[in-house]
């Protein structure tokens, strides 16, 4: 049997963390979820289009991995979660770049601070969905690889003893979360060049949301 021939018999066969599945694609839902409850001035397109399409492209994985139990084909479970990714950066994108535009308009503290926060929400699902489909090439190939090449090195893989722990969609969520708030890295650390630049754009993300609620705040609060 050739190299390519049992690499493919691997994925078919590979079967992934039913609990990590559904708390990964319960997370990507939130943003759908969160998406919904912005107000129209916000929001690119109808309130339910972002959770509806995302329902659509995670039938097949919820199907299958979930209630089935049985394995999606490689390809089909590598680019379904990233086109879950992708449809959550644009519109996290669109809604960004709207809230900025409109914020001279806010003139009641109260709203600013709401669409402000479930922005921010947003945005640490997004980046965590984001870290979890990226780091070590995905959740397939950190669970089949031993090797894995690591895009961020946690407390749990400073060992040097050998450890079969992998990290799970909450560890990234922990990570992202730090990232937010603080703008640096707490007890993990970023080590190639592409998850680098992606925690750059993360706290650059975060920074422009939270100044810009603090200083239209500060605008609406003052002298008016």
């Amino acid at each position: 049997m050739s190299a390519v021939t049992a690499e493919r018999q691997l994925a078919d066969e590979w079967l992934p963390d039913i609990q990590q599945v559904i708390v990964s694609t319960a997370g990507v839902l939130a943003v759908g979820i969160l998406y919904l409850i912005l107000p129209d001035t916000v929001r690119i397109g109808p309130a339910w289009l972002l959770l509806a399409v995302e329902l659509v492209i995670a039938m097949p994985l919820i199907l299958y991995h979930v209630i089935l139990r049985r394995p999606l084909p490689f390809r089909l479970t590598r680019r379904l979660p990233l086109g879950l990714l992708l449809l959550v950066v644009i519109g996290l994108v669109g809604a960004l770049m709207r809230f900025i535009v409109l914020l001279p308009h806010f003139s009641h503290g109260s709203t600013l601070f709401l669409d402000g926060i479930i922005l921010w929400l947003i945005t640490l699902l997004v980046f965590a969905t984001s870290y979890w489909e990226i780091d070590g090439g995905g959740p397939r190939n950190r669970r089949m690889t031993p090797d894995w090449r690591q895009d961020f090195q946690f407390p749990q893989q400073q060992s040097p003893r050998p450890s079969t722990w992998e990290p799970g969609f909450i560890d990234y969520i922990f990570v992202a979360f730090c990232f937010s708030t603080s703008f640096s890295p707490a007890d993990t650390a970023p080590l190639t060049p592409r998850m680098k630049l992606l925690v750059m754009v993360q706290a650059v993300t975060s920074l422009i949301i939270i100044g810009t609620i603090i200083g239209r705040a500060i605008g609406i609060l003052g002298p008016g």
